[in-house]
């Protein structure tokens, strides 16, 4: 929940639907205990099953069914990676590593 100043009466707020909010990422609490915000995994190096890199998370996509990391490989190609409790191992934001086990041909 938040607040905005300006904002204090519902028509206010209904007059203002389907804007985007930002906020500087230096304004963010902290996440907490093993939580982390989606801006933090940019950057982070994405870690097969098998300890390959499989490249370097550009961005995070938010999906209809479920988010997807974009993940661009050491020879440029752009995978998008299904960002799903299923494959997900762990997620190391103070090491910069995410590690996933990622099904066979989704990356190939």
């Amino acid at each position: 929940m938040g607040a905005f100043e300006g904002l204090e009466t519902r028509e206010a707020i209904a007059a203002r639907t389907h804007w985007e909010i930002w906020v500087d990422p230096g304004e963010m609490p902290e996440a907490g205990d093993g939580a982390w915000w989606s801006g933090d995994l940019i950057g982070c190096a994405l870690i097969d099953g098998s300890g390959g890199v499989v490249g370097e998370v550009t961005a995070f996509l938010e999906g209809a069914a479920h988010d997807y990391l974009e993940v661009r490989s050491a020879a440029g190609r752009v995978h998008e990676i299904p960002f799903v409790k299923a494959y997900l191992r762990e997620v190391d934001v103070a090491g910069r590593v995410i590690r996933m086990e990622l099904p066979g041909g989704l990356v190939e």
